[in-house]
């Protein structure tokens, strides 16, 4: 039985750490092929900073999630007040650092790994770079390991009414949805109505069409006009709008699906419905007649 109990948890834990890897360890016993230096000095096996100019950017790396970054760091020298190291992360290959950062605002005089949960980051152009922004002593680091769990960034739509809340794929017709129109004379048109595709995934979600069954009643725009702007790229994390019209061309309840077709793996096509009702405008004849044309003519 205890072999057999041994054995369960071997397995548990092999699952739980499938997908782990190493991207790198850099024991900083060297310039390393591939990073960046600016006026970093090498003393023994240790990198060292001379001012808040300098910095030690990494290799680039792809898309990870549960990224883990270990830096040991130590304040070398005599002066009073301790370093800080601001860590900040790129994912455009250094254009821009704002796609995170950690400071450690008081760094040990004594070797101390700092660890920097970063978390997700996805494309295939990301950095990191580590600066001193404070204090006296010199900046040392030491030791530097980043691990993560490698995964394929993928697009996810999402559709959603003007207060940003979703439009479920394949949804009836509902107030709640914001997809049922005012009634409207025939004739007449309604006020257009704006929705949202949202791009909820971590790679760019491609618009191939958006298309409604009823185009005379319920055309649709894409914001800004024209409709040729599709196929359309959205990146991930941002939204763009559309717009639906009611026109009503006959009397009583006027329905129609919209379909929006996209690179989704499980949400294209996405669909949902919409609905208004045409009012028939009632009309009023009147006729004018002259005396003579009441009294009979004899012939």
């Amino acid at each position: 039985m205890k072999k057999n109990y041994f054995l369960t948890v071997i397995l548990i834990c092999c699952t739980i750490s499938f997908g782990f890897s190493q991207i790198f360890d850099n024991d900083c016993s060297a310039p390393t092929e591939g990073w960046t230096f600016n006026s970093i000095e090498q003393l023994d096996e240790t990198w060292r900073f001379s001012n808040y100019d300098d910095y030690v950017i990494s290799e680039t790396f792809g898309a990870y999630e549960n990224l883990e970054l270990v830096s040991n760091l130590r304040s070398n020298g005599n002066y009073l007040i301790p370093a800080t190291c601001t860590i900040e992360i790129s994912d455009d290959g250094g254009s821009t650092w704002t796609a995170g950062s950690y400071t450690v605002i008081t760094v040990e005089d004594t070797n101390t790994d700092y660890i920097y949960n970063i978390g997700t980051l996805s494309g295939t152009n990301n950095k990191i770079r580590w600066k001193q922004t404070a204090g006296t002593i010199r900046l040392q680091i030491n030791n530097i390991t980043l691990t993560g769990e490698s995964y394929t960034p993928a697009p996810e739509i999402d559709i959603e009414r003007n207060t940003g809340a979703t439009i479920p794929n394949g949804s009836i017709a509902s107030t709640g949805y914001n997809t049922i129109f005012a009634e409207t004379s025939i004739g007449n048109a309604t006020s257009p109505k704006t929705y949202n595709i949202n791009n909820e995934g971590t790679a760019n979600l491609n618009i191939t069409s958006i298309t409604s069954s009823n185009p005379l009643e319920f055309p649709v725009s894409i914001i800004p006009v024209p409709t040729t702007l599709l196929p359309t790229t959205i990146a991930a994390d941002t939204k763009e709008e559309f717009e639906i019209t009611f026109l009503p061309i006959g009397a009583s309840t006027r329905t129609a699906t919209i379909t929006i077709l996209s690179n989704d793996a499980d949400e294209s096509p996405y669909t949902f419905e919409v609905q208004g009702t045409g009012d028939c405008v009632s009309a009023s004849l009147s006729l004018s007649l002259s005396v003579d044309q009441l009294v009979p003519k004899s012939i």
